[in-house]
């Protein structure tokens, strides 16, 4: 139980001044209540609260006002799956924490860790948007994930693209049979770009498709010649 300010009726707010001066910080919630039954509660000195106000504000910054960094290596703001000179990659800009200079604090993880975030995120997704049943899980895509990082349509070196906007190499989750949800034995890994090609085609219609092309521009040959 919180014990209440007096002068307010309501439980202390940080910043409440008692009789001595002394302001409160926060009530002991992880802590077991005290014998009378409340919560113990922290207070400090003036000078030590403003020192705590301005900490707390920059590790959490209500406003999310601040600045982004410059990645020193692109010499542009830092994207998502940038490397680090150390090899880490970058995540995001953590928006409710500012350093002493008002810039946003970084986020990064190394490759492994992105991979396999990334890789959930692709069964989140697709178990979220509900069209096809989903019945595969972390394990078994990270064993089915081409080794070499290659599309095994295009050969392609694939790579992770950034948050929202895929570019042509990120990988991509695809249903081998269009006609099946994301089940085991009917998904593979390819590349965006295979599969913005491949759509819900079956590898027959991809085929005609293909040969009518060939043939066109074979016509289109045989018309310059001639």
């Amino acid at each position: 139980m919180k014990r209440l300010n007096p002068k307010t009726g309501l439980p202390f707010k940080s910043g409440d001044e008692r009789k001595d001066g002394f302001r409160f910080l926060s009530y002991n919630l992880k802590r077991k209540l005290k014998r009378d039954g409340f919560f113990g509660e922290s207070w400090t000195n003036p000078k030590a609260f403003e020192y705590f106000k301005k900490r707390y504000l920059r590790w959490n910054n209500p406003s999310k006002k601040g600045k982004s960094k410059i990645n020193p290596l692109t010499k542009k703001i830092w994207y998502r799956a940038d490397r680090r000179s150390d090899g880490l990659l970058f995540i995001r800009f953590e928006k409710k924490s500012l350093d002493k200079d008002g810039f946003y604090r970084l986020k990064f993880s190394s490759f492994e860790s992105f991979h396999r975030s990334q890789i959930r995120t692709n069964i989140n997704r697709n178990k979220s948007e509900g069209k096809w049943p989903v019945d595969v899980n972390l394990d078994y895509l990270m064993k089915i994930f081409p080794k070499d990082f290659k599309c095994p349509a295009l050969g392609i070196k694939m790579q992770w693209g950034r948050l929202g906007s895929q570019n042509k190499s990120s990988p991509s989750l695809d249903r081998i049979d269009p006609k099946k949800g994301y089940l085991k034995g009917n998904v593979c890994w390819i590349s965006d770009k295979a599969n913005t090609i491949k759509s819900n085609a079956s590898a027959v219609e991809i085929a005609k498709v293909a040969k009518w092309y060939k043939n066109i521009r074979r016509s289109k040959k045989s018309s310059r010649i001639t």
